[in-house]
């Protein structure tokens, strides 16, 4: 059987007869804006397929670019979309990896634990094993956008904005700006803080009056 006849992939709109799993394998490997300028003009059945399948920060980024698109020369266009058919065809060859019990486990065992344990309070370990044990492992076995439903289980700020705009497909170098920009946000305000109950004690332990203090505590922020 050839490939085309095992995975009937001839044209863009045809993605659109894949299962959401199918989808989603694909589009890891396709650019946004490959994506946006490959769906402008594209049948509502598709479009609603891709969305369904993207977050929706990922799929506002998309829309926004096909609005920015002007009058696009069709020859272009269709040279994405057989790009996009191609790598369609190529990772349906492939196939999806087989879900063992015991990575399905392993997942069960990750949620649950984001679930009920702050991230915050994990020890340095803890933190290492769930990146390297946990996270890396479902990462690399679905993709990415797997890691989507991990997302509302964490309670830790900087940590929950990362992992969306990892989950979203943001430049890897710009991950890292906006969250060490954060960190740096984080540790002034923490710093702040800090400063402010020493201040206070002192303060207190020497008897200042309680006007002078609030006066001297309001001038940190």
């Amino acid at each position: 059987m050839s490939e085309e006849q095992a995975h009937p992939i001839i044209r863009f709109d045809d993605i659109a007869k894949l299962s959401d799993r199918e989808i989603q394998m694909i589009l890891r490997e396709v650019d946004t804006k490959d994506l946006a300028f490959a769906l402008k003009g594209a049948t509502p059945e598709i479009q609603d397929r891709i969305f369904s399948n993207v977050s929706e920060r990922v799929g506002a980024m998309i829309k926004e670019e096909m609005a920015h698109t002007g009058t696009w020369e069709m020859r272009a266009q269709e040279e994405v979309r057989a790009r996009i058919v191609q790598t369609a065809r190529r990772r349906l060859q492939a196939g999806a990896p087989e879900l063992s019990e015991e990575y399905l486990s392993m997942k069960r065992e990750l949620k649950d634990r984001l679930r009920h344990t702050s991230f915050s309070q994990l020890s340095f370990d803890e933190m290492t094993e769930v990146f390297s044990s946990r996270l890396a492992v479902v990462a690399r076995t679905e993709g990415v956008l797997a890691l989507t439903e991990i997302v509302e289980l964490v309670d830790e700020g900087l940590f929950q904005q990362g992992l969306r705009l990892v989950v979203d497909g943001v430049e890897p170098t710009l991950v890292q700006t906006m969250l060490e920009t954060r960190m740096r946000t984080l540790l002034h305000q923490h710093e702040t803080r800090y400063r402010m109950i020493i201040q206070g004690l002192i303060a207190v332990q020497f008897g200042q009056d309680p006007r002078i203090i609030k006066q001297a505590l309001r001038n940190f922020y």
